[in-house]
């Protein structure tokens, strides 16, 4: 993966907020090891079908959407995630998120990095940010970009 975002962390729980078409999501200590996220690849699926661990909501007046497992780059799977109505004017946003799976202790640097890519979707960058759940604050964010290819973010 050619580019790498690292943030310290200051609390210890988190959730995930992002939007487009997502594979491999891996969170892990900037200095190496495993994937702190549950399921990252998306191959263990709930009753539904879904990718178990995570919970997908579009959020804002009259925001809706649908999520599908495809093909991603590689051949692994990857979320796309449509918006089918999306407000003019509104505050609206895709949220992808975990609960409770990782720990980070106070003063870890974590290492975040996802495949993406965009289809039909104007902006040429996604954010990424890492929140705390209670108190709700964003600790890290950063914007990625996504092309109509698949890329390494």
């Amino acid at each position: 993966m050619n580019r790498r975002e690292v943030h310290t962390i200051k609390n210890v729980r988190l959730g995930w907020c992002f939007g487009a078409l997502l594979s491999m999501l891996l969170m892990r200590p900037a200095s190496g090891g495993v994937n702190l996220l549950v399921n990252g690849a998306f191959s263990a699926l709930d009753a539904n079908g879904r990718p178990s661990q995570w919970e997908l909501t579009f959020e804002g007046p009259g925001m809706e959407g649908n999520a599908e497992l495809v093909e991603g780059p590689g051949g692994r799977k990857a979320l796309r995630i449509e918006c089918t109505k999306f407000p003019a004017g509104g505050q609206a946003w895709v949220l992808l998120k975990q609960y409770h799976t990782v720990k980070p202790r106070k003063g870890q640097r974590l290492e975040v990095s996802f495949w993406a890519k965009k289809e039909g979707l104007r902006a040429g960058k996604v954010q990424v940010q890492l929140m705390n759940l209670k108190p709700w604050a964003q600790l890290a964010g950063t914007q990625a970009p996504v092309s109509e290819e698949w890329q390494p973010s």
